[in-house]
């Protein structure tokens, strides 16, 4: 390993500057929308069979050792609510979903839960009730 005197720079290639944890890329990431604090939910915030779904997607995301028993709980959420739901696309993105996490693609997996949300919304709550005030 290299010792660098006190005060140099060390020269870092540009493609991997941005996968160093700094405040700034953070910041970039947050403004394009993809950075992962955006997307973590608390369990208690997991008040809806989608949301259900989604943070355990999060926990095999977060906790690869933890993804092998998830995934059991996962399956089983996924089948109530396909069984739950009457919306065809909340059914195929389902679908899709238990798909890419099969492929490892969890991240993937909560984008496309996550675009079902307002679907989730629509269906469980049709006179414009909110997930916030029915937790409340």
């Amino acid at each position: 390993m290299k010792h660098y005197p006190a005060g140099r720079r060390a020269a870092v290639p540009e493609r991997r500057r941005h996968t160093i944890g700094s405040k700034g890329d953070d910041r970039a990431a947050e403004r394009r929308g993809v950075s992962p604090r955006n997307h973590v939910i608390q369990a208690s915030e997991a008040t809806t069979p989608l949301r259900q779904v989604y943070f355990v997607v999060q926990v095999m995301l977060m906790d690869p050792a933890a993804a092998r028993s998830a995934t059991e709980l996962l399956h089983q959420l996924i089948d109530k609510a396909l069984c739950a739901f009457e919306t065809p696309e909340i059914k195929a993105g389902l679908n899709a979903i238990a798909g890419s996490v099969a492929r490892s693609r969890h991240f993937e997996a909560m984008k496309s839960l996550r675009s079902l949300y307002p679907l989730e919304q629509l269906e469980m709550f049709p006179n414009g009730e909110t997930v916030a005030s029915r937790a409340a």
